[in-house]
C-alpha cells in the first residue's frame, strides 16, 4: 500500500515506517460466529461455519459430545445458509430455510438426524428460489411467505403459504399480489381465537406507501381443518407496517395493534370490528418495539416535551400516554427503550436515563416500580445489555460495555427473586461483536455464543453460575498457520490450513484478491523432517507432493494459477484394495530437472526425476533391485550431480542416467538426516562413524571423501548442525554449531580444512563441571556478516542477537533487546535462518511484556535493530509466534509472514520493503509551473538548491525508501507573492510518494 504525504511549504528528509497488512484471513473459522439458536425438545439447533462445510445446521444437547453437524446440506465451502438464518420449531421438528445448487433457496425440516433433514417442498421450479420468509407457527400449520417462480422471468411476488410439514400439504393460500413481483408480505401475526384460527399479515408494495394494508384469513376450527377463508383486507389499515396481537383479559377483548404511515399507534378490535387511532407522532422512530404486559401495550412514543420515551396503552385513547420519562436529560432526551422480556411477572427492558448510560431496567406496571436493575458500568458509560433470555425466574443477557481501549463482551444472569446480577464470564477483549451474538435456554442451561482468543467465537453454556460457565465445544480452530514460503517471480507459494486437516497449496502476489487456494488437495509432508519445504522451484515451475482421493499422494506442479495446477503423473497407479501413493519427497532442482524419491509400487522407494511432463517423469535407477528400496534422502545438487544418502549409510551421486548413478562411499554407521551443504566444490555432511557424529566432506570421489575434523575426540561426536555458507567470493568460509565436550554447543567457522576449523566461544564457562552453551541458532549471512541468536556470556541477557565476521575478536552482541535480567529477547523456538531484505534481517522478538512478541529487524548494529510494528497491541499479546514462518519475495518487494492481530487467528500478513534510496535532482523551471489545478507533474530527478515551485499546481515526486531535497527548495503559496500570482490561484501543493513503501 502506498500513502501520499502532503507538504504545503517544505519537505524535510524522511524515512517512512513499514506497516504490515493482513493479506487474507484464510481460516476464518475461529472467528465465525454461531448464530440463530432454536430449541426443539431436548436439542438446540444453530447455524455455524466450521470452514469445511460452510454455514450449515448444527445441534447440541448441552454437552461437547452431543454438539455436532446435523447435515452437510450443500457440500463444499459455500454452505446452505445465505442471507437468512430463520429457524423455528413446528410439530416437534425444526423448520428452516436452506440453499442448494439443485433446488435453490427453499423450506427444509429436520428431526436432528442427517437422514431426517430433508427438503419440505421445491416451491420454485428447478434451481430457482422461492426464498421462504417470516416463518410463523399458526396452530396446526406453519405459515410463511414465498415467491413461486416458474421461470427466471416470472414475477409472482411473495404470497402467503402454509405447510403441515409435508410436500402435499405445502400450498399457497391466495395470490394477493396479482402477479406483481413488487408485492411483499412484511409481517405475520397469529391470533388463536375461540373456534377459529386467525392469521393477520401486512401486505405492502412499499413499507410506507402504495397498495398495502393488514389482511386476514381464518380457519373454522383448531385441529384438522383444511379450509381457510379467502384473505381480505381490513378497512382503514392501509399504510400499516407492524402488527401485535393482544388479548386483554380485563376487558375480554381481542385487539390488533399496529403502527402506520401516520407514525402513530392504532387498534383494531376483533370483537366488534372497531378501528381506533390511539395516538399520532410527528416523526418515525426506527425501533418499533411493542410488547403486551398486564393487559396493556408498552411501546416507544413521543411528545415535544419529553422526546422518545416509554409509553403505555390500555387500548383506549384516554389510556394511551407517556408511562415514564426515563431520560429527562435536556440535551439527549431519548431513553432508547428496547428488548422487552417478561420474567417473574415483571417487564424487563434496556434503557438509558442520561446519567447511567444504557443499562437493564424493569417495571411492575407502575411508574414508581419502573427502575434500573443494575448499573453494570458505573457512571455515564453503558453496558448495552442485549439478547435477553428468560428461564423461569432467571434472566440471562449479554453486554458490550463501553471501553475506550478495546471491545468488551460479557455474559450475565439476573436472579429476579433476589435482585442479584452476576457476571458469568468476561470475554474481553475480543476483535469485534455484532448483535447476532445470541443464545437460548435448554433444560435450565443458557446456550450462547462465547469467545476466547484461542478458540474464537464458539458455543458456550452456563448454568447460571460462574463455575458452570464454559465453552461447550471447539467446533473449529481459527488461523491458517501459513508455512513453507517459496517465492517465484511475482508469486509467493505457501501452505495454509483451512479448517480441520492438513495444509493446502496457496499462492499470493501480495494482495488480498491475489491470495487464493490453487487446488483442493492436501500438501504432502514428512512430519519426521518438518523443516523440509513443501515446494521446489525448477525454472519457474513449482513442484510439490499432494494428496487427493483418486490418485493418493503423488507429484503435482503449478505455475501460480488454478488452471495451471495439476497432477504431473500418478507414479503409483494401484487402486486395489485401496488407492496407493508414491509419496514423492526430498525434492531437489538438478540442472533443470526435479529429482526426488518415490515408490511406484513395483521397485520400492528409489531416485526419480521429472521435467514437468508425465512422459518425462521417470525412475533414474532401481538401486536396490526388485521391490526393495534405497530410500534416497538429503538430495543436494553440486557440479552436475545430485548427491544423496542411500539407506542412511551410503553416499551416492547421479547425473540423471543409470550409468551415471554410482556409489561414492559406504559408511559403517548412518549418515545423519541433516541437510547437506555444497560449498567451494565440496559436499559437507554429518556421519555417525567410528569418530562419532562429526562433519565430513566429499569432492565426489572415494579418495576425496574424508573427515573434516574430529572436533570431539572419541566416539561421542560433536554433532555438527546448522551448516551455513554464503555466495560471497570475498568470505571463503562457512559456519556451523558443534559441541566439543568442553565448551558446550558453540559457533564454529571453517575454511574447509581441519586447521582452519576453529571455535568461536560465546558463552564462557565458570568453574563448574558441566559446560554452558550459547547454542547459536538462526545462522544467517548478510553479505560477509553472520547474524544469529545466542545466549550471552554473562548469563544476564538471555538469548539475544549476535554478529560475527569470522573471528573471535569480531564476534559480538548486537543488541540486548529485552533488558530484563536473564530474560531473552529472542525465543529459543526461533531456530530457522532469518529472512534477509536489503541488508536487514527480520525476526520475532520481545522487548518487554507490555508489547509481547512482535516483528523486528536489524542491519547488524544496535541503532539499526528496531521493532517493525506492534501488530497485536496490549500487554503480553504476541502478534508474531516465536517460530512464525517468514519469507521474502524480491520481485514484488514484499515480506510475507505468519502473525495475528488478535482478531483473525494466525494468518498471512505482508508488508512492502524499500529496496533503494532515491535522490530527486531535477531542476523545475518556475516559468513552466503556472499551470491549472488539474495538472499533475511527476518527476524522479532533482530539485536544485534555489528552485521553488508555485502556481495553481499539484506536483508529485516518487522515490524508493528515502526522498532527499536539496537545501533551499520551496513550494510557494500565492499569499507569499500576491502581486505575481493571479488571485484565482490556490496555494501550491507538493506531494511525495515512497514507491513500494508505507
Amino acid at each position: 500500500m502506498k500513502k501520499l504525504f502532503y507538504f504545503l511549504i517544505f519537505l524535510a528528509n524522511s524515512v517512512f515506517a513499514q506497516t504490515p497488512t493482513l493479506l487474507k484471513d484464510i481460516n476464518t473459522v475461529g472467528f465465525e460466529i454461531p448464530q440463530s439458536y432454536c430449541k426443539v425438545g431436548s436439542i438446540v439447533f444453530f447455524v455455524h461455519d466450521d470452514n469445511i462445510h460452510g454455514k450449515e445446521l448444527w445441534r447440541t444437547d448441552g454437552t461437547g459430545a452431543g454438539t455436532y453437524l446435523v447435515k452437510d446440506i450443500n457440500p463444499g465451502y459455500a454452505g446452505s445458509f445465505n442471507y437468512t438464518n430463520e429457524l423455528i420449531e413446528f410439530s416437534g421438528l425444526l423448520f428452516f430455510v436452506a440453499t442448494t445448487p439443485t433446488n435453490g433457496t427453499e423450506l427444509w425440516k429436520s428431526d436432528g438426524t442427517e437422514a431426517g433433514t430433508v427438503l419440505v417442498k421445491d416451491i420454485s421450479s428447478s434451481i430457482l428460489s422461492s426464498d421462504p420468509r417470516l416463518l410463523t407457527v399458526c396452530n396446526s400449520y406453519l405459515m410463511f411467505t414465498a415467491n413461486a417462480l416458474t421461470s427466471p422471468t416470472t414475477a409472482d411476488g411473495f404470497e402467503l403459504w402454509r405447510t403441515d410439514g409435508t410436500a402435499a400439504g405445502t400450498v399457497v393460500m391466495s395470490n394477493i399480489s396479482n402477479g406483481s413481483d413488487n408485492g411483499q408480505i412484511i409481517d405475520i401475526e397469529y391470533a388463536p381465537m375461540l373456534f377459529t384460527d386467525n392469521v393477520f399479515f401486512v401486505q405492502s408494495d412499499n413499507l410506507l406507501a402504495g397498495n398495502n394494508g393488514i389482511w386476514q384469513t381464518s380457519q373454522s376450527c383448531f385441529i384438522g381443518c383444511t379450509a381457510w377463508s379467502t384473505p381480505s383486507i381490513i378497512a382503514g389499515t392501509a399504510g400499516a407496517f407492524y402488527l401485535l396481537f393482544n388479548f386483554n383479559s380485563a376487558t375480554s377483548s381481542f385487539d390488533l395493534f399496529f403502527r402506520n404511515t401516520t407514525f402513530g399507534l392504532s387498534k383494531y378490535n376483533l370483537n366488534n370490528s372497531t378501528l381506533t387511532s390511539l395516538c399520532t407522532f410527528s416523526s418515525y422512530y426506527s425501533f418499533l418495539t411493542l410488547v403486551a404486559y398486564n393487559n396493556a401495550i408498552y411501546f416507544i412514543g413521543y411528545d415535544a416535551t419529553n422526546g422518545w420515551e416509554l409509553w403505555r396503552s390500555d387500548g383506549t385513547v384516554a389510556g394511551t400516554a407517556l408511562f415514564k420519562n426515563i431520560n429527562n436529560n435536556p440535551t439527549n432526551g431519548a431513553s432508547e427503550v428496547n428488548d422487552f422480556k417478561i420474567c417473574n411477572n415483571e417487564l424487563y427492558f434496556t434503557a438509558t436515563n442520561g446519567i447511567n448510560g444504557t443499562e437493564l431496567w424493569k417495571t411492575n406496571g407502575t411508574a414508581a416500580g419502573t427502575v434500573m436493575v443494575n448499573d453494570i458500568v458505573p457512571g455515564v458509560d453503558s453496558s448495552y445489555p442485549y439478547n435477553l433470555v428468560v428461564d423461569g425466574t432467571k434472566l440471562f443477557f449479554l453486554t458490550s460495555p463501553t471501553d475506550p481501549n478495546y471491545v468488551k463482551y460479557q455474559a450475565w444472569v439476573f436472579d429476579a427473586p433476589t435482585s442479584q446480577a452476576t457476571l458469568l464470564k468476561d470475554f474481553t477483549p475480543i476483535p469485534s461483536i455484532e448483535d447476532y451474538l445470541v443464545g437460548t435456554v435448554l433444560n435450565g442451561t443458557f446456550i450462547f455464543t462465547g469467545y476466547d482468543a484461542t478458540h474464537g467465537f464458539e458455543v458456550w453454556k452456563s448454568d447460571g453460575t460462574v463455575a458452570g460457565t464454559a465453552m461447550m465445544k471447539d467446533i473449529s480452530a481459527g488461523g491458517s498457520l501459513p508455512v513453507s514460503f517459496l517465492s517465484v517471480n511475482a508469486n509467493t507459494f505457501f501452505g495454509a490450513i483451512e479448517g480441520f486437516g492438513g495444509y493446502k497449496p496457496y499462492v499470493s502476489n501480495g494482495t488480498t484478491a491475489g491470495t487464493f487456494k490453487l487446488a483442493d488437495i492436501l500438501l504432502y509432508h514428512d512430519y519426521a523432517v518438518p523443516s523440509t519445504p513443501f515446494f521446489t522451484n525448477v525454472n519457474g515451475t513449482v513442484f510439490f507432493g499432494a494428496t487427493n482421493a483418486t490418485s493418493g499422494t503423488e507429484l503435482w506442479k503449478t505455475n501460480g494459477t488454478v488452471a495451471g495446477t495439476a497432477l504431473v503423473k500418478d507414479i503409483n497407479p494401484v487402486t486395489s484394495p485401496y488407492v496407493q501413493s508414491s509419496s514423492p519427497y526430498y525434492f531437489c532442482n538438478g540442472n533443470g530437472n526435479l529429482y526426488f524419491s518415490a515408490d511406484d509400487g513395483v521397485n520400492g522407494t528409489e531416485l526419480w526425476k521429472s521435467d514437468g511432463t508425465a512422459t518425462g517423469t521417470v525412475m533414474v535407477k532401481d538401486i536396490a533391485s526388485g521391490s526393495s528400496s534405497s530410500y534416497p534422502k538429503n538430495l543436494t545438487y553440486m557440479n552436475g550431480y545430485v548427491y544423496f544418502a542411500k539407506n542412511d549409510s551410503e553416499l551416492w551421486r547421479s547425473d540423471g542416467t543409470i550409468a551415471g548413478t554410482t556409489l561414492v562411499k559406504s559408511f559403517n554407521l548412518p549418515i545423519n538426516n541433516i541437510p547437506f551443504m555444497a560449498f567451494n566444490n565440496k559436499l559437507y555432511f554429518r556421519v555417525d562413524d567410528i569418530f562419532g557424529a562429526e562433519l565430513w566432506s566429499s569432492d565426489g570421489t572415494l579418495a576425496g571423501t574424508t573427515l573434516l575434523k574430529d572436533i570431539r575426540v572419541g566416539s561421542n561426536g560433536s554433532y555438527p548442525e546448522n551448516l551455513t555458507s554464503t555466495a560471497s567470493t570475498t568470505f571463503n568460509k562457512f559456519y556451523f554449531t558443534a559441541d566439543d565436550g568442553t565448551h558446550g554447543r558453540e559457533l564454529w567457522v571453517s575454511d574447509g580444512t581441519a586447521a582452519g576449523t576453529i571455535l568461536i566461544n560465546i558463552h564462557f564457562e565458570p568453574p563448574i563441571s558441566a559446560p554452558l552453551s550459547s547454542n547459536p541458532q538462526s545462522l544467517t549471512f548478510v553479505g560477509n556478516l553472520l547474524l544469529f541468536s545466542a545466549y550471552t556470556n554473562n548469563s544476564l541477557q538471555g538469548r539475544e542477537l549476535w554478529r560475527s565476521g569470522g573471528t573471535v575478536a569480531n564476534t559480538t552482541l548486537v543488541k540486548d533487546i529485552n533488558i530484563a535480567t536473564n530474560v531473552s529477547g529472542i525465543s529459543n523456538q526461533t531456530y530457522t535462518p532469518f529472512p534477509v531484505i536489503s541488508q536487514y534481517i527480520y525476526f520475532p522478538a520481545i522487548s518487554n511484556n507490555s508489547i509481547g512478541i512482535e516483528l523486528w529487524k536489524s542491519n547488524g548494529i544496535a541503532a539499526g535493530t528496531t521493532m517493525v510494528n506492534d501488530l497485536f497491541q496490549g500487554n503480553y499479546n504476541d502478534g508474531v509466534a516465536p517460530n512464525a514462518a517468514m519469507y521474502i519475495n524480491t520481485s514484488t518487494g514484499r515480506v510475507f509472514f505468519e502473525a495475528t492481530d488478535g482478531q483473525n487467528g494466525r494468518e498471512l500478513w505482508s508488508f512492502p520493503f524499500c529496496p533503494t534510496t532515491q535522490i530527486i535532482n531535477t531542476t523545475v523551471q518556475t516559468s513552466t509551473q503556472k499551470q491549472q489545478a488539474s495538472t499533475s507533474l511527476t518527476s524522479t530527478s532533482n530539485i536544485a538548491n534555489t528552485d521553488f515551485i508555485y502556481g495553481d499546481l499539484d506536483v508529485l515526486y516518487t522515490g524508493g525508501g528515502l526522498i532527499q531535497l536539496s537545501p533551499g527548495f520551496q513550494a510557494i503559496s500565492k499569499q507569499a507573492y500576491p502581486n505575481v500570482l493571479p488571485t484565482s490561484y490556490r496555494q501550491t501543493v507538493f506531494k511525495a510518494q515512497i514507491g513500494g513503501c508505507n
